[in-house]
């Protein structure tokens, strides 16, 4: 989202149809950006449950066309975006996507290239060039421009790859690319056509497998995230016979660690699927991110669902952030706790065993803010592992984020107090705090 795309929604609300060309002219833009900003229009709509009132007919144009509810909760929707919702300017979006382009492969792109790529003159990718290679000064990356010839990135291929990684990071929302849903803004596309969809779908399995036939041990969601994205860059630039061969000095003693066996058979399993090479310096750099993931241990009857329950997590916690505007995702105890109380609640509403001596009523009495908070991300949500939740359930995890509310309130001294409770560690970290 940006400042254009909200000028859209604003002449779109007004029920009639809009032709492209004149879109285009009311935001003194090319039609092809335009194109852009409606897929940014349609993406916002579908994460906000609205996705059906975006209409396009080729030969009227796009319209909206919301019931007086829809209307009312849309422009809820739009007056309560801050600068954070919509900071991407479309010179900005530009930018993201030719470091896209060009952390895709080694191959010189020309000014001409972006230019027909984004619809725009030539000055303007000039213009985007250089403001780029300012940018990239602080990530030890060069832009190595030739007159004639066109640009490519200059530097270790370790900080090409992070460049990479953290624009993943940053454009894809991991959480939709995981369960399959295809409905993103334009950058966010262009980011999963570069470096995802030839490969993700294939690496989910192959980690799945990993975890089950060679670790024996679960990568936590964010180690999982974070290993899905940089192999998914690592094979982008592997194909393009862009490799890393420094061997780290301490190769020697990495290759006695258990993580330097298990990075071995996962490489193995790598360039058999992706039929790629993987010489030895990309061994030594999958054993270092073995080596700094964290794992959790589900419970036997979990272990089919579990990925499910840390997606699910992973969403809770942002959307309490968002309903509540408190950073809860910052949490990492907030994380712990609930990785250990959402597998047994989604193993308990699958068999319909109730939550035992739990008074619902007063938590929701004495925590309506986070109460109401939680009813609302919920309905969000709207996961079928929470499909049968009761009041009590909820109140279960208002607990953990009314803990994680008052440890952000102040920093606790080292206690030497026990805390045991008939209610679980929401309660007892609710009273410890």
């Amino acid at each position: 989202m940006n400042s254009k795309t909200i000028l859209l929604f604003r002449r779109l609300m007004d029920g009639q149809p809009h032709k492209l060309a004149e879109l285009a002219e009311y935001l003194q833009t090319s039609p092809r950006l335009v194109r852009y900003e409606m897929s940014e229009a349609g993406a916002f709509l579908e994460k906000e449950g609205l996705g059906t009132i975006l209409q396009h007919n080729r030969e009227e144009g796009w319209r909206l066309t919301p019931t007086a509810e829809e209307r009312q909760l849309l422009e809820e929707k739009l007056s309560n975006l801050d600068t954070r919702d919509y900071v991407m300017s479309s010179a900005e979006r530009r930018i993201v996507m030719q470091l896209m382009l060009l952390a895709s492969g080694p191959e010189p792109l020309t000014s001409q290239y972006f230019a027909d790529q984004f619809g725009v003159s030539k000055s303007s990718s000039d213009k985007d060039l250089a403001l780029l290679k300012s940018d990239l000064v602080s990530s030890g990356i060069g832009l190595d421009s030739r007159v004639s010839k066109g640009s490519t990135l200059k530097g270790e291929e370790t900080a090409i790859r992070r460049s990479g990684v953290r624009i993943l990071e940053q454009q894809v929302d991991f959480e939709s690319l995981y369960q399959g849903s295809q409905r993103c803004g334009v950058v966010e596309r262009w980011a999963r056509e570069l470096f995802c969809d030839g490969t993700v779908p294939a690496l989910f399995a192959l980690l799945r497998s990993a975890e089950q036939n060679v670790l024996a041990r679960w990568f936590t969601f964010d180690s999982f995230r974070m290993l899905i994205l940089t192999l998914a860059v690592s094979l982008v630039r592997v194909r393009k016979g862009m490799y890393v061969n420094d061997h780290p000095a301490s190769m020697a003693v990495m290759r006695t660690t258990r993580e330097y066996s298990e990075a071995s058979r996962i490489a193995q399993a790598l360039e058999r699927r992706f039929k790629v090479r993987l010489p030895a310096g990309e061994v030594a750099e999958l054993t270092l991110l073995l080596a700094s993931a964290k794992y959790v241990s589900p419970e036997p009857y979990l272990k089919d669902d579990w990925a499910k329950v840390q997606v699910l997590l992973e969403r809770l916690v942002h959307a309490m952030s968002e309903e509540m505007g408190v950073g809860f995702y910052r949490d990492e105890a907030l994380y712990t706790a609930l990785q250990a109380h959402l597998g047994p609640a989604v193993f308990r509403l699958r068999h319909g065993i109730p939550v035992t001596s739990f008074n619902a009523q007063e938590i929701r009495k004495n925590y309506p803010e986070c109460f109401e908070a939680m009813l609302r991300a919920l309905d969000r949500l709207k996961s079928p592992l929470l499909e049968n939740i009761t009041e009590d359930d909820v109140a279960c995890l208002v607990l953990h984020f009314c803990a994680s509310l008052e440890r952000q309130k102040r920093s606790l001294p080292v206690s030497r107090v026990a805390i045991v409770c008939m209610h679980g560690a929401g309660t007892a970290n609710l009273l410890r705090n």
